[in-house]
């Protein structure tokens, strides 16, 4: 007798090879061991507190990775503010997004070690993460006592501080100041802790020292400027963002209130301290002709470009339009292009220094193209004829 065909040639497709069906039938055995699969079940005595369970709670989450204080940070909020997480969390998430009355910027993708840096040196003055860490566990740096009203003071103080961070008002018009220091697109942020760091000194002088927001716009141009510029906040960065909150919070003037005229004579004096005479005359050409067209001194030549309203290289358009993003396609609006290109002046026996960003500059990435490998004599003619 004929066995019944098989649904797979009912419909005319090839039958079901012994392969096909050893891997359907381990796929069903695999279905019916569920039934006797054994969930990992933590137990945890009725005498936890919630610190215990946050400390559980990490190390069983941490999956044998080492992890960093701000994931020991958002573990207690989760623990004992779920809500500040989830808004921090929306926070970065929105400002990888395009979109209309989000953090959503041009400067930086978010994650929740830029906030939380910021909250911390906001809220607490403190610029090393395992500080803040202590202190929501309810520690009290000078007594170096925990308890539990401690702990739920510092988080008020985290909230209040979150709540300035988060503001977006506060946030674009921030990031809308470093655009006027020339500032637009994420290339030019060399160092995420420099725009973080700023933006807490930036509410800082705002809230608490009283500062107008055109004085303060005006300081924090020319602070982050400097230390962009010269790679302020680059090595021991919490030491040096730590040693300035310290600084800051001392300056009280005889009512007991925070002096302003302290607070903006601070910063103008370290901007004078980074940018000397020495500076200009000496490391910043040094810099400027030891590396490729990147970095910190490149991206403060671009800056500066920008503030002078500069037009790309034989182009009408600022250079500011070329950079920001919506301008390009697969493809960058601009190119680093070499002056003297770098096949001319080996075809010409000159020694070719690739790294000399005096020989660059930008220009639209077709003109580029076109411009190849010709000279100068020969392609600013082109253009001018």
């Amino acid at each position: 007798m004929t066995p019944p065909p098989v649904s797979n040639a009912k419909r005319g497709e090839p039958e079901l090879t012994d392969g096909d069906e050893s891997e359907i039938e381990n796929g069903l055995n695999d279905l019916l061991a569920l039934e006797k699969y054994l969930v990992p079940t933590l137990e945890i005595k009725d005498e936890a507190d919630e610190e215990m369970v946050a400390e559980i709670f990490v190390r069983v989450n941490s999956k044998g990775q080492a992890l960093k204080q701000d994931d020991f940070i958002m573990t207690l909020l989760s623990v004992y503010e779920p809500e500040m997480r989830a808004r921090i969390e929306a926070f970065c998430e929105n400002s990888h997004t395009p979109a209309q009355g989000t953090s959503y910027n041009h400067l930086i993708k978010l994650s929740p070690t830029h906030l939380i840096r910021a909250i911390v040196g906001v809220g607490f003055k403190r610029g090393r993460l395992r500080y803040a860490y202590q202190i929501l566990r309810g520690r009290d740096l000078e007594t170096k006592e925990t308890s539990v009203e401690t702990r739920e003071e510092n988080f008020v103080k985290f909230g209040a501080a979150l709540d300035q961070v988060l503001d977006l008002n506060n946030w674009h018009a921030f990031i809308n100041t470093l655009g006027e220091a020339g500032y637009v697109c994420e290339d030019q942020v060399t160092s995420s802790n420099a725009l973080m760091y700023c933006y807490a000194f930036y509410l800082i002088g705002r809230y608490e020292f009283g500062i107008e927001a055109i004085a303060m716009k005006r300081l924090i141009r020319r602070w982050y400027f400097a230390c962009a510029l010269t790679a302020f906040y680059v090595g021991s960065f919490e030491s040096d963002f730590e040693q300035q909150l310290t600084t800051i919070k001392q300056m009280v003037g005889e009512d007991g209130k925070p002096d302003k005229d302290a607070f903006v004579r601070y910063f103008d004096q370290n901007v004078g301290a980074l940018l000397t005479d020495d500076y200009f005359k000496i490391t910043l050409p040094n810099a400027l002709n030891a590396n490729e067209a990147t970095g910190p001194t490149w991206q403060g030549f671009v800056a500066a470009q920008v503030v002078l309203g500069v037009k790309a290289l034989f182009s009408t358009v600022p250079l500011q339009t070329l950079l920001v993003p919506g301008s390009s396609g697969s493809k960058k609006a601009v190119d680093k292009h070499h002056l003297f290109p770098d096949n001319y002046l080996k075809e010409h026996g000159y020694l070719s220094n690739r790294s000399n960003r005096a020989n660059f500059t930008y220009v639209d990435y077709q003109n580029n193209i076109y411009i190849s490998d010709d000279p100068p004599v020969e392609y600013v003619k082109k253009y001018r004829g």
